[in-house]
């Protein structure tokens, strides 16, 4: 039995990160289960909206409410809560998958493979998104960050074709194998492959970065 002690801690950090201003939600095992459970029982009441209004609105203003009180949900400082397990991932994107049948009128047995193009992502893809972008973002200056990340070629100093990728951390643990500097690395890295797979030049500018990550989930997740 766990001493009056520890319960009053487990309280108290659990009270903290439920009232903590950025909405992201832990447990005292360190997971993100009680945040996704937050999360669905956020989107779930727009979702159901979605299933009324449909009949009375256009698909432009349709897509307008699911950006603005689903997606924003669902990727809210997800590089942060990326490191989740499948189950929980499946979780929202049984409800993202939802929302856009409903959007679509399309049957509940519609293939998720049929949902989503390139101008939309699914939740598990925007999730590979989201990892590239944010690695992207420290290795330029744009994020601020304690933990530097180095390219071959910074540790070298010899161009290669290996020059431009980043130098994978030494995490041994699932746990920190999950995490957004391991995980993200990786995808980094199979990002900047693909690119030189097919002789294409490491994009110059945000816009145009955004837009070749998104091709590459698209083609390759």
């Amino acid at each position: 039995m766990s001493s009056p002690r520890e319960n009053h801690f487990n309280f108290s950090l659990l009270e903290l990160v439920r009232t903590y201003e950025s909405e992201l939600i832990f447990d005292q095992h360190l997971t993100w289960k009680l945040h996704v459970e937050h999360v669905i029982n956020q989107i779930s009441p727009y979702v159901n909206v979605l299933s009324k209004i449909r009949y009375y609105l256009d698909k432009k203003t349709l897509m307008n409410f699911y950006y603005a009180y689903i997606n924003s949900r669902i990727t809210y400082c997800l590089p942060v809560w990326q490191g989740m397990g499948n189950e929980l991932k499946s979780l929202i994107q049984r409800a993202q998958n939802k929302a856009i049948k409903y959007i679509n009128f399309l049957p509940v047995v519609t293939p998720t493979t049929q949902l989503y193009d390139e101008n939309l992502l699914k939740f598990t893809d925007h999730l590979v998104y989201e990892n590239i972008f944010f690695i992207y973002k420290v290795l330029s200056g744009l994020m601020k960050c304690d933990l530097k990340l180095d390219t071959n070629y910074s540790c070298t100093k010899r161009t290669t074709r290996q020059s431009n990728l980043i130098k994978t951390p030494h995490f041994i643990t699932t746990k920190a194998q999950s995490s957004i500097f391991y995980r993200g690395v990786v995808q980094y890295n199979q990002f900047i492959k693909f690119l030189k797979k097919n002789k294409i030049a490491i994009p110059s500018t945000v816009g145009m970065m955004k837009s070749q990550i998104r091709e590459f989930v698209r083609c390759t997740v």
